[in-house]
């Protein structure tokens, strides 16, 4: 659990809009288990995106450190896609995060990431929101409002869904750990890829098609995958087109009706299934891109690493042999020793 030090540097760094530390947080996610209570933190997209990586390239490059292989290899349990019952009806995405250790059996939880698209609050007035929607993305009058998309982490003292949202329906889920198998999931680095990828890819809120629900929509596509639009179509009350993934059942998913997905008020359609698959088909290379060269980096780092511990350990050996040949040396130079002081003349 956090320190009370800490936490007063945590709020300091969130007051300042400040980056929190690297280390805490992903610690606390992944793989602490047994250490008791509850903590979370946010973080940006990109800072999501560069902590992963950093923590998985410190975990193959620095010899001896347990359970190496588990950020790296971190899937998605399950997908839920949420909607707020008032105000503006935000829509966010929770995800649970599955590992397994070295001396895990089965996948065990890790925690939660609640992913959102959102503005600071010094930057949400209807002043603002007008002037960005009479805008255009790139108009050289108003700069528009910067998106604050950000990924928050629960640890594993959350244990279900209902501990981390209190209020909000789910919309629709999908639990890859039913509906697959724990190898058949999505992995936490493509999650991180993919949220970096949309800030990038518009790192502006714009109120009329790059808000929350653009945000939640796209990211829930790239993850899920086909599915995604199964999904809509059940939560529609129509049946879902067979094929798309193999093992797929109605069973898997948990829907809320009355809740339509990307609308407002039920009524107002804001974003549309229609775009949110074009822009993913425009994503698609590009994600897959940089998904492919975060893999091959991490194999890099991974080799790098498996040969520094192979060699550290011929280096011991070496060592070992050598000491026990000194020691040897020595044992014979004493029997040596002792024998010519059996020839040695009396004086």
């Amino acid at each position: 659990m956090y320190t009370a030090a800490s936490q007063v540097k945590s709020l300091i760094r969130r007051i300042l809009h400040l980056h929190m530390s690297n280390d805490t947080a992903l610690l606390h996610l992944l793989g602490q288990p047994g250490r008791g209570g509850r903590a979370t933190m946010s973080f940006s997209t990109s800072h999501f995106y560069l902590t992963y990586q950093l923590k998985c390239s410190n975990a193959f490059l620095k010899a001896g450190t347990p359970n190496r292989e588990l950020l790296y290899s971190a899937r998605i349990g399950a997908a839920y896609f949420m909607k707020c019952r008032s105000g503006s009806e935000h829509e966010y995405i929770v995800l649970s995060v599955y590992g397994k250790g070295e001396k895990d059996v089965e996948p065990r939880l890790l925690g939660w990431l609640r992913c959102e698209r959102t503005v600071a609050d010094r930057d949400n007035t209807p002043l603002n929101h007008a002037k960005a929607l009479s805008s255009t993305e790139w108009s050289s009058g108003h700069p528009g409002i910067p998106a604050q998309d950000c990924i928050t982490v629960y640890n594993d003292g959350y244990d279900s869904l209902g501990d981390v949202v209190t209020k909000d329906p789910t919309i629709f889920c999908i639990d890859f750990l039913q509906e697959r198998t724990f190898e058949g999931a999505p992995f936490l680095r493509d999650l991180a890829v993919a949220a970096d990828l949309l800030t990038n890819r518009s790192p502006l809120y714009r109120l009329r098609r790059k808000q929350c629900y653009w945000f939640a929509g796209l990211l829930f596509r790239t993850i899920v995958g086909p599915q995604a639009n199964d999904l809509r179509m059940l939560a529609q009350g129509l049946t879902p087109v067979p094929g798309n993934d193999e093992g797929h059942t109605k069973s898997n998913f948990v829907l809320s009706r009355d809740q339509p997905k990307g609308t407002f008020c039920t009524i107002f359609n804001i974003v549309t299934s229609g775009e949110i698959e074009t822009e993913h088909k425009e994503l698609t290379p590009g994600y897959t891109q940089r998904v492919q060269e975060l893999q091959t980096q991490l194999a890099e780092d991974r080799a790098q690493g498996n040969m520094s511990a192979l060699l550290e350990e011929q280096v011991e050996e070496e060592r070992k042999k050598t000491a026990t040949a000194e020691a040897r040396v020595e044992a014979l130079e004493e029997q040596l020793r002792a024998l010519q002081a059996q020839h040695t003349p009396n004086a």
